[in-house]
C-alpha cells in the first residue's frame, strides 16, 4: 500500500507490507531524547518481542538526509510500525510499536506525524497508546524512579499503583508527549512513562530499563531485560576510561615545557 496522494498525507508517504488486516489494542511509542531512553526501551522491545516490521512511514519533517549503508546505498530516513501479537484467547495481547531514528524538526511537524500515528493505530483497533521517554532529574540516588502523565484519572490510579509517580505539573516536550496529548483528543487511553536520569549527553540503559519494566508490569508482558544494565555497565565503563584518557591528555599538555623564544 502507498499512501501519498491526498492533502492529509501530502508529506507523507506510507509503504505497508503486511499491516492491511492487522488490529492490535496497544500503541507503543519511543523515540530519541535525553539519555535515548525512549529509543533504547523500544528498540530493545522489538528485539526482545521479535516484532515485525509491517509499515515504513517516510515524512517530510524528518531532517533532510539520507542514511548510507555497508553497500554504498542510500535510504530515506524513515519511521516503523512493528507488530507483534501473543497466543490466543482472552489472554492475547497485540501490540503495534513506532519509532523512527529522529524526532521531526518543527512543532508543525510533530502535530502532523503525532496525529497520522494516533489515527493509523486507532484505525487498526488500538484503544491505549503508551510513549517511553526520560526524565530528566538534577540528581539520581540509587536506581532510576519512574514518573508519568496520563491521559485520564483511571490511568493515572493504574499507574500509580505499579509504582510510577505521577507528574504533577510541568510539561513533557517533543513527540513522545504531543502524541498523548492527542491520543486524548481521540479520546484514547494512555501515558508518557518515564525513566529518570541524569544523562544529557550519551546513553541511560538503566533509565530505559526503568521506564520499559514499568510499561511491561502494566501490559502483563515478561521479557527479561537485565541485559539493558549490562549494557548500562560496558557504557559508563567506557565512559570512565575516555575521561580518564581525556583527563590524562590534558595533564601531559600542561607538563610540557613552554616554548623557548629568541629575540
Amino acid at each position: 500500500m502507498l499512501i501519498g496522494t491526498s492533502e492529509k498525507s501530502s508529506r507523507l508517504v506510507v509503504r505497508c507490507v503486511k499491516g492491511d488486516r492487522i488490529k492490535a489494542d496497544t500503541l507503543v511509542i519511543g523515540f530519541p531524547g535525553i539519555g535515548y531512553v525512549g529509543k533504547i526501551a523500544v528498540d530493545y522491545l522489538i528485539e526482545a518481542l521479535g516484532a515485525r516490521p509491517i509499515c515504513d512511514v517516510y515524512f517530510g519533517g524528518f531532517p533532510a538526509e539520507v542514511e548510507v549503508g555497508p553497500n554504498g546505498t542510500v535510504e530515506l530516513v524513515k519511521g516503523t510500525f512493528y507488530y507483534w501479537s501473543s497466543g490466543r484467547g482472552r489472554g492475547m495481547r497485540r501490540l503495534l510499536i513506532f519509532t523512527a531514528p529522529h524526532q521531526p524538526q518543527t512543532p508543525e511537524s510533530s502535530f502532523a506525524l503525532g496525529r497520522f500515528i494516533v489515527e493509523f493505530a486507532k484505525d487498526k483497533g488500538v484503544r491505549q497508546i503508551y510513549t517511553l521517554a526520560a526524565y530528566a532529574s538534577a540528581q539520581r540516588m540509587g536506581k532510576p524512579r519512574t514518573y508519568a502523565a496520563a491521559t485520564d484519572p483511571e490511568t493515572s490510579r493504574l499507574l500509580s499503583e505499579h509504582g510510577i509517580i505521577i507528574m504533577t505539573d510541568g510539561t513533557i516536550k517533543g513527540l513522545n508527549g504531543t502524541i498523548i496529548g492527542l491520543a486524548k483528543l481521540e479520546n484514547l487511553r494512555g501515558a508518557c512513562i518515564m525513566g529518570e536520569t541524569i544523562v544529557m549527553v550519551g546513553y541511560d540503559f538503566n533509565a530505559a530499563k526503568a521506564a520499559l519494566d514499568s510499561l511491561l508490569r502494566i501490559l502483563g508482558i515478561k521479557i527479561d531485560t537485565k541485559p539493558l544494565e549490562e549494557q548500562g555497565r560496558r557504557f559508563m565503563q567506557a565512559m570512565i576510561a575516555r575521561e580518564r584518557e581525556l583527563m590524562e591528555a590534558m595533564k601531559q599538555e600542561e607538563e610540557k615545557e613552554p616554548p623557548s623564544y629568541i629575540g
